[in-house]
């Protein structure tokens, strides 16, 4: 999968208004354009199968107090500056989420985890099925359960889809890409995902949105 970027209008009064406002472990999310097996646009499928806005999420941490973002892509575990993520934002939209329940103890753990996860360097999952390696929102999820905030319970993906043609589309666009370039979905293994308020990480009701930046 390729991730593409942006130029990101108005980016500096973006970070000048984020700066005060964040904190360790808040959550960025954000729609993402990311191209798939064959060029099928992977991160537009996700957020509509899932009926959800985004499809990307990420965690930010302040180093030196300027604000960096874990990012996990294609590329695996990267460090960016938050005025570089702000390139990744397709449409130029996306939102901050804090957990309500965060201390500064927690904070601390938290940024431990992400040393970890940059101190590793961890490999993409294309399969979203291998422990070893690591995914987006999986890796937002997987750090928050490894500080004791967990945000959601992963759902298989006949589950995660709200409706049948959905699923009925998403089994024969993954056996296409299974046949074709060999790679695709578990059918039976759990995933973490953005969501809605009802289903995925926006259905935590410990998160609440600080920003939001509409594009």
């Amino acid at each position: 999968m390729t991730a593409e970027s942006f130029e990101f209008a108005a980016r500096r009064e973006v970070i000048a208004e984020l700066r005060p406002i964040l904190q360790t472990g808040d959550i960025l999310v954000r729609q993402s354009k990311t191209s798939g097996p064959l060029g099928m646009p992977f991160s537009t499928l996700v957020s509509s199968l899932t009926e959800s806005r985004w499809s990307h999420s990420s965690i930010v941490y302040l180093k030196d107090g300027l604000p960096y973002v874990l990012e996990v892509t294609d590329r695996g575990v990267v460090e960016l500056r938050l005025i570089d993520w702000l390139d990744y934002c397709f449409e130029q939209r996306f939102l901050v989420l804090r957990h309500a329940d965060m201390t500064l103890a927690i904070a601390v753990k938290l940024r431990a985890e992400v040393d970890r996860y940059l101190e590793e360097d961890f490999e993409y999952d294309f399969s979203f099925n291998d422990m070893s390696r690591v995914y987006c929102v999986g890796s937002v999820c997987r750090i928050y359960e490894q500080v004791g905030l967990p945000l959601m319970t992963p759902l298989k993906p006949k589950e995660a889809i709200p409706s049948w043609w959905r699923y009925r589309l998403f089994t024969v666009l993954n056996a296409l890409a299974v046949l074709l370039v060999g790679k695709g979905f578990d059918l039976e293994e759990a995933l973490y995902f953005v969501g809605n308020e009802k289903k995925g990480v926006l259905a935590c009701s410990k998160l609440q949105c600080v920003y939001e930046r509409q594009g």
